[in-house]
């Protein structure tokens, strides 16, 4: 199938454990995405201490600006990819999604917080300890403050 543009531009980050250590794991994960191509070699691999097992932090992946449905199947590729390298997340890393809204009318910039703000706890269903979590707090936390600008 044809790649088909996406209404706005994302980027994703992909945050996980590390395996032996984060510049080991790094330079693994760069070989593989270098081999493998097809989309990979555009993401940028990073070090994140907000994750990973023991001193040397968790790795972070950068997608490049994605545009079309093909570049958001690099997402899947890139976590099949992960997988089958041996990383996995957990309660101090993830995926998260950077949504573009420069072209939203400020109507439809509210709309989007409220639509987040009505479903996030079946957002949180996928890993209720997510909801726990430091670095990801429920909008609703901010409901007032959100609302009483709208």
């Amino acid at each position: 199938m044809p790649a088909q543009p996406l209404p706005t531009t994302i980027g994703v980050e992909l945050e996980v454990n590390n395996i032996a250590n984060a510049e080991n794991d790094k330079a693994k994960i760069r070989a593989r995405f270098t081999r493998d191509a097809g989309g990979l070699e555009r993401w940028v691999v990073k070090g994140d201490g907000s994750c990973g097992n023991g001193s040397s932090g968790g790795v972070e992946l950068n997608s490049p600006i994605m545009a079309t449905t093909e570049d958001l199947r690099t997402v899947i590729k890139v976590c099949t990819t992960m997988r089958r390298l041996g990383f996995k997340v957990n309660g101090r890393c993830g995926l998260h999604v950077h949504v573009d809204v420069r072209q939203l009318t400020d109507d439809q910039r509210k709309r989007f917080i409220r639509f987040f703000a009505e479903w996030e706890n079946a957002f949180f269903l996928l890993d209720p300890e997510r909801k726990r979590s430091t670095y990801c707090k429920p909008i609703t936390a901010l409901r007032g403050e959100l609302y009483s600008n709208t």
